[in-house]
């Protein structure tokens, strides 16, 4: 009963891996049989293919001759520093919340008569000048990854992502190019049409 399960669960797993008459002798897979070894090793199959890597977050293939740019796009390195600054990124934005959050509530509550003075609006400059440091670089970044991954950019795995980064930027730069112009810019830009 016992070897009637055992080659049921081997029949079921490796096709019959051992002889009708004594299961302590192998038949061979079929992928390691001789005939298969001998064809691996033949010349016409042993013939050098491109290599390719997968980059190291699996979202496209890299071929090992390719540009140094590329390669690096594929690499940890590049993975790393961009995860560094998204992080960097996310601190400064909760920062500057908290800067904006801790003055508005100062506002309201002078309105309310419950502050002594007309709290003072900090500094905000640094702030400023950090969103356009990473929105510079979030543009580069899209440039790497679109340069490496070439068509796997916008038919890859990462596609998704790289519709998200590219719309993220696009909404940065017109909400930047909006707080540039002031509202009577816009008004003046009526006029000409």
């Amino acid at each position: 009963q016992q070897q009637n399960y055992l080659k049921k669960m081997a029949a079921h797993w490796h096709g019959p891996p051992f002889s009708e008459g004594d299961l302590s002798e192998p038949s061979f897979h079929p992928r390691f049989d001789d005939a298969a070894i001998a064809a691996e090793q033949s010349p016409e199959t042993s013939k050098k293919k491109p290599s390719q890597r997968r980059s190291v977050s699996g979202g496209f293939r890299v071929k090992e001759d390719a540009d140094c740019l590329t390669r690096f796009a594929a690499g940890s390195g590049w993975s790393f520093l961009c995860l560094v600054l998204i992080i960097t990124n996310t601190a400064v934005i909760g920062v500057e919340t908290q800067f904006n959050t801790q003055y508005a509530l100062e506002v309201a509550l002078y309105r309310q008569g419950i502050g002594e003075e007309m709290p003072v609006k900090p500094n905000m400059v640094f702030f400023r000048v950090a969103d356009v440091v990473f929105l510079v670089w979030m543009v580069i970044e899209v440039c790497v990854n679109a340069y490496a991954q070439r068509r796997d950019f916008a038919c890859g795995g990462e596609r998704w992502w790289n519709a998200f980064d590219v719309m993220v930027i696009l909404v940065s730069v017109i909400m930047h190019l909006l707080e540039s112009f002031s509202i009577s810019f816009l008004r003046v830009l009526r006029l000409f049409r």
